[in-house]
Order: C-alpha cells, then structure tokens, then sequence
C-alpha cells in the first residue's frame, strides 16, 4: 500500500487519516494495556481499534494531558500494539461490525479533549467510540474475547 497516511499535528496530539476515498469503518475492537500492576489489580490504558474496508486499520486513544492520537497501520496487530502502557500484552474485546464512515468518523475526533478522570479518561473516550459507531454499551469489565498481541 506504500505511504498509507498523512498527519496532522497540534501539540502531541494527532491524528493520521487513510489515503482512500469512501472508506467505511467496517469493525471495532477496545485493546488493553496493562499500565502497571499491584498485587491482583491492573490499571489498564484503553484504546480503540477499527478496520476500515480499505484493508487498513485505526488506534485512537487518549491520555492524561488532553492528547488524542489517531494512528493508521496495515495490520490489526501494528494497531494495536500502538496502545501505551508498559506490558508486553495487548488483549483486545471485540464489538462487532459496522458500517461508519471513515471521513465522519475522522472528523469528529478531536486533536485535543479534556482530560477528566472516570469522566473523562481513556475508558469513557472508548466506550464514547463504541456507542457511537456500534450503538452498543461498552461496561466496566471487557470480555477480552480478541485477538491477543505480545511484543
């Protein structure tokens, strides 16, 4: 597919758009990231994964300074292993087909959205996604029922 992307840059927040006309947003899966682990507990970093009809497939994800960053890659697995946290393991929930429109959906994504926690954090940035794309409810506890990536 050669140069699959172009950029937009504000600040850190960005965003990359596929380089094809009529692309749909065609399924969507939420990915995990293990952030950091005491005990039993982990704190996850969440992101959002979409295939687009063109082959192509989307990260947008959102961090504590207000950046949102959307990233275009050939593989699910390039996708989502672009998910920050700090472990090997990206588990990815899947949430089913759709039929959106990419250049929609690219323009409703903010470079930068406040950041307010369990209001405004990673987790309420993807289940936002989730719901409007899939009119499905995205709850506290993902089934993890995905794919699998380590690194």
């Amino acid at each position: 597919m050669g140069s699959s992307s172009s950029s937009e840059s504000i600040g850190v927040g960005f965003k990359e758009t596929a380089n094809a006309k009529n692309v749909k947003i065609v399924y969507v899966w939420i990915c995990l990231r293990t952030m950091f682990s005491w005990y039993k507990f982990r704190a996850n970093h969440w992101s959002v994964i979409l295939k687009l009809s063109n082959g192509q497939y989307v990260c947008t994800q959102k961090d504590t300074d207000c950046n949102v960053v959307t990233q275009v890659r050939n593989s699910l697995r390039e996708a989502s292993i672009l998910t920050w946290g700090d472990s090997s393991i990206f588990r990815l929930s899947c949430y089913g087909s759709c039929n959106e429109s990419w250049d929609d959906f690219y323009n409703s994504i903010p470079i930068k959205d406040l950041y307010i926690l369990f209001a405004g954090d990673c987790q309420n940035y993807a289940r936002g996604i989730v719901n409007k794309i899939t009119n499905k409810s995205v709850g506290v506890w993902l089934f993890e029922d995905g794919p699998v990536f380590k690194i």
